[in-house]
């Protein structure tokens, strides 16, 4: 896979590029290796905030979080659905890439 090619989106207001995602700007892309693992955070992207998940997430269905593996997901609806499919994860993130 090429890095450069993978995205997801700030994953946590307090975490920096080296120990995470990139939070100097609001909706910064950065790529899929620098999620921070075991972090899980949702970044609401219509409100530009972030809510930690704890027994899920109470975020809009664009939202993503990092996952355990590293990588993000997205949230769905009103919890974040952790059991998606890695690639479907990728699939939604690329059709929003397409879309925004």
């Amino acid at each position: 896979m090429q890095g450069s090619a993978l995205y997801c989106y700030n994953c946590g207001s307090i975490m920096s590029m080296k120990g995470g995602c990139d939070n100097a700007a609001n909706k910064k892309l950065v790529t899929l290796e620098k999620c921070q693992p075991n972090v899980k955070r949702c970044f609401n992207l219509k409100t530009s905030t972030d809510k930690t998940v704890s027994r899920g997430c109470l975020t809009e269905a664009v939202d993503y979080y990092c996952t355990g593996l590293g990588y993000c997901e997205t949230c769905q609806g009103d919890f974040c659905n952790g059991n998606t499919n890695f690639h479907s994860g990728l699939a939604k993130l690329f059709k929003f890439a397409k879309e925004a």
